[in-house]
């Protein structure tokens, strides 16, 4: 009988510049063992890579399945990307908060 499991990842931490490194960490490491995780990002996150040019952490989680995980994460009920939408993939997050 077969295991199947479900690497999924929690990315929410927008104000810890640390927690960028964590999260291109885990990207790399699951990179590097053939895994392909499913990283839940907030729209905040993904802008505040976008700020900092953490293009780096973005590339290294662009390798795997990338979930949006609401706008702010701990403010309910804010969607960032208008209209109800949601992103399939991190690149998709990049473009609409203007990253080139």
């Amino acid at each position: 009988m077969a295991v199947h499991l479900i690497f999924s990842f929690d990315s929410e931490d927008y104000e810890t510049p640390a927690a960028d490194d964590a999260e291109k960490w885990w990207a790399e490491t699951m990179t590097k063992h053939g895994i392909t995780a499913c990283i839940c990002v907030v729209g905040e996150l993904a802008r505040t890579l976008c700020q900092h040019r953490r293009k780096d952490v973005i590339d290294a989680m662009a390798r795997h399945e990338i979930a949006f995980h609401s706008d702010m994460g701990r403010i309910l009920g804010r969607n960032w990307l208008g209209g109800g939408g949601q992103s399939s993939d991190l690149r998709g997050v990049q473009r609409r908060c203007g990253c080139p």
